[in-house]
């Protein structure tokens, strides 16, 4: 008889995989958050600029190194990956803590461990994905994937949540050490999970394979390789969102550290919601049908706070926003893990971020560049109907035959 309790009681290593990365990542997220506020308040003049720049920085390593992440997450053991990611982020908050006397020391250490913050995730991610094979069996990754989904946006929301109130009681110093400790829960946790073998395809076995470029992992991908694409504009014209919540909450809605939590809480509230309803969806509805109309909804979603102002919308759009994002997540996710060889997922899932995440710095720069010129609900609707017209090529995706057999992809239409 199949046990009907959840997965993460039912398997204990990836109980400690999913809570290793939920308590590093919420201490993560309150130090971002307390970050985000703090740029607001000292750059009144040039606030949209001020985020835009820490935000690229957040984005550049993933970027700049796919091939060597990609090649490492597919040569060293998961669990040598993750502990030293934990490590490092111990290390960087230390001295940054360290830094805080000095008001130019502490400018160009925020720069600094911005990008080294950045190059831990770019590791851990792609970690935590090819991870799902070496802690769960084949007939469970979706509901792994839902839940390891849940992961950041778990962390998101009570980072969010904490921060408001932490913030004010801690201060950026305390902050800074609480978001060292949990890095060092994490590499403890991390320390005690349990990966299994997995066996090798015998064809990828060669050297030219191992050490082949982490993008020629997508020559024999076409369909996957137009599904990135679109996702890649979707990035583009969706991830600015994290810029303009701040701008939104203080300038259009009035609202003070405490309201900007809310609505980060709301959209990462969202997101939770979606991973956890993905894998509920039936599946004879394909992935790319399924990305096509949340996908749709997503731009909608955007554009409702450009509108009308209110805080409740803003509130309901931003659920809404991480409803669709994250069911999409889950559905796509899971079809990636069944199609692409364990061999190559390292790889695979270190350019699946760095496409996504390709045009993102430039997302950021155009729309922190707008925010001077533009306002925040008409940059919101800008970007809800820039992705309501990616909806309609993934439509278009959707109702491709793909001829002929693709090599670890299955057709989607």
């Amino acid at each position: 008889m199949v046990s009907k309790r959840p997965l993460l009681l039912r398997n204990s290593n990836f109980f400690r995989l999913w809570l290793s990365q939920v308590l590093s990542q919420v201490g993560s997220r309150m130090f971002i958050l307390a970050l985000l506020w703090w740029l607001i308040v000292n750059y009144p003049d040039n606030q949209g600029i001020a985020l835009a720049l820490f935000l690229i920085l957040s984005t550049l390593p993933s970027i700049l190194f796919v091939n060597p992440i990609g090649r490492i997450v597919d040569s060293l053991p998961l669990k040598t990956i993750l502990k030293r990611a934990d490590l490092l982020g111990v290390i960087i908050s230390l001295v940054l803590f360290l830094s805080l006397g000095n008001e130019t020391l502490f400018a160009v250490s925020l720069g600094i461990s911005t990008l080294l913050f950045a190059g831990c995730q770019a590791f851990i991610e792609p970690s935590l994905q090819k991870s799902v094979n070496e802690v769960v069996e084949e007939k469970e990754i979706t509901s792994a994937v839902a839940f390891l989904s849940t992961t950041q946006t778990l962390a998101y929301f009570a980072g969010a949540v904490a921060g408001a109130v932490l913030i004010e009681l801690l201060g950026l110093k305390g902050i800074i050490l609480l978001n060292a400790a949990t890095y060092l829960a994490s590499y403890f946790i991390d320390s005690s999970i349990h990966f299994k073998e997995v066996a090798k395809d015998p064809a990828l076995d060669k050297p030219t394979e191992k050490e082949a470029s982490s993008f020629t992992v997508l020559k024999e991908l076409p369909l996957i390789r137009k599904i990135l694409f679109g996702f890649t504009a979707v990035n583009f014209l969706s991830v600015p969102t994290l810029l303009l919540i701040p701008l939104y909450t203080k300038n259009s809605l009035g609202g003070d550290a405490g309201l900007l939590a809310l609505n980060e809480s709301s959209i990462w509230l969202g997101i939770l919601s979606g991973s956890l309803l993905g894998r509920y969806l039936p599946e004879r509805y394909s992935a790319l049908h399924l990305t096509s109309l949340l996908t749709f909804l997503f731009g909608l979603s955007l554009s409702l706070p450009g509108l009308y102002i209110a805080t409740p919308l803003y509130f309901v759009s931003l659920f809404f926003i991480g409803l669709t994002v994250g069911t999409m997540n889950v559905r796509i996710v899971s079809y990636f893990q069944m199609e692409v060889a364990d061999e190559l997922k390292g790889r695979f899932f270190a350019v699946l971020k760095a496409l996504i995440s390709f045009m993102t710095p430039f997302g950021y720069l155009m729309f922190g560049l707008l925010s001077s010129r533009v306002s925040a609900p008409d940059l919101s609707l800008v970007q809800g109907i820039g992705v309501v017209f990616v909806s309609v090529y993934f439509f278009y995706l959707s109702f491709l035959h793909i001829k002929g057999k693709v090599k670890y992809a299955r057709s989607l239409s």
